[in-house]
Parts: structure tokens; C-alpha cells; sequence
């Protein structure tokens, strides 16, 4: 079958003179007949007649072969296979791009929250869109998490607290190993941190 659509398998000259030849020729055309109605009975009705009609117009003195009608459907089908490959290969690049750019900034963000310059900080919030609750390390830590752990600037763990929702409760925010914001401080002697969080609640 494979033959017929890709070419390999020809139907044989005009005018053939032996009669194992025109043999050949009879179940060469009658194969080729097969693969090609095998071919149009697997497609819709709307496109069988598209590409006959197509095929038709392209051969109108003459029987199109399955290689015919599997070149139409190539045609058809095979640059839109093509550009969708090309539209979602330059899709993930740009996704890793901004995963690798995100990256990047939460890393910078995360920096700028250990060192305890708010100023960077509310900076980076604001243009990125991050709340105080959200996970930005791969432990599962959010921007809260990590001021306290860094215990750097209690100022500053203040002024994140300030912005927690007012739906949220401070025993919610849980990283990936399940440490709320007061274990994290416990576990790292941050006790005016612990003191921030009691009042807090």
C-alpha cells in the first residue's frame, strides 16, 4: 500500500503488449483502485468530495491514482501539521522564557526580602503582581515564609503582614513541608518574629 502513495508503485505504460504484462497492469490499477477508495472511505463526506472534485479539476482527461489523492490530502492536512509543530515549538520556547524570567525575579525578590530592603521589595510586588502569600521557592515558601526565616528586618516583616488579605489567617499559610509561619520562626530562633506573629493572631 505503501507503494501506491508514495510513488514507488506505478501504473504501467500505454499499450502493453504481452499478456503477463497487461496482467500487471490490471492488478496494478485494480490495487491502486483499492488503496485509493481505502483512502476516500476513511475521510468525511465533505472532504472525499472536496478532494475528488479538486482532483478532477487538476485531471480532467485522465484517472487520478491513490498516490493522486494522497498528494491532495498532503496538501491539505500537511502544512497545517507543519505550522501547528512550528506554532507550538516557538510556544514552549516562550514559556521558558518567562518560566526562566519568573525564576529569575523570585530569585531577586527573594534576595531583596533577605537583605530587607523593603524598598525593592514593595517595588517588585507591585510591578509583578505578587501578594505576600505567594510561594516562591521551591519548598514551597512564600514571600512571608522567607522574611521570617531571614529575620533581617522585623520592619519589614511588618509591613508584609500589612498586606495580607483580610480573609487569610497567618496558621493557613503553610510551605511544602507543612511549616506555618510560626514554626519557621521557632525553628530558626527568630523570636521577635514569634513575638510579631503571637500579636498578630
Amino acid at each position: 500500500m505503501l507503494g501506491y502513495i508514495n510513488g514507488k508503485v506505478a501504473r504501467p505504460k500505454e499499450n502493453v503488449k504481452t499478456e503477463h504484462a497487461r496482467d500487471t497492469e490490471a492488478w496494478v490499477v485494480r490495487s491502486d483502485l483499492i488503496v485509493k477508495s481505502w483512502i476516500l472511505g476513511s475521510i468525511t463526506e465533505q472532504i472525499t468530495i472536496y478532494v475528488v472534485d479538486r482532483l478532477i479539476y487538476k485531471f480532467p482527461d485522465a484517472d487520478f491514482t491513490a498516490k493522486d489523492v494522497w498528494d491532495e490530502l498532503q496538501c491539505i492536512y500537511g502544512i497545517s501539521i507543519a505550522e501547528d509543530a512550528k506554532v507550538k515549538e516557538k510556544r514552549i520556547k516562550e514559556e521558558r522564557k518567562i518560566i526562566q524570567r519568573v525564576a529569575g525575579i523570585q530569585t531577586y525578590l527573594y534576595d531583596c526580602i533577605a537583605q530587607g530592603n523593603w524598598n525593592k521589595v514593595e517595588e517588585l510586588l507591585i510591578d509583578y503582581m505578587f501578594r505576600v502569600t505567594d510561594k516562591i521557592t521551591n519548598n514551597g515558601n512564600t514571600i512571608l515564609h522567607i522574611a521570617v526565616n531571614s529575620g533581617k528586618s522585623h520592619e519589614l516583616l511588618e509591613l508584609l503582614l500589612g498586606q495580607i488579605p483580610v480573609n487569610k489567617q497567618l496558621v493557613e499559610l503553610k510551605n511544602s513541608d507543612g511549616s506555618t509561619l510560626l514554626h519557621v520562626a521557632a525553628i530558626v530562633g527568630n523570636s521577635k518574629a514569634v513575638n510579631i506573629l503571637v500579636a498578630r493572631d
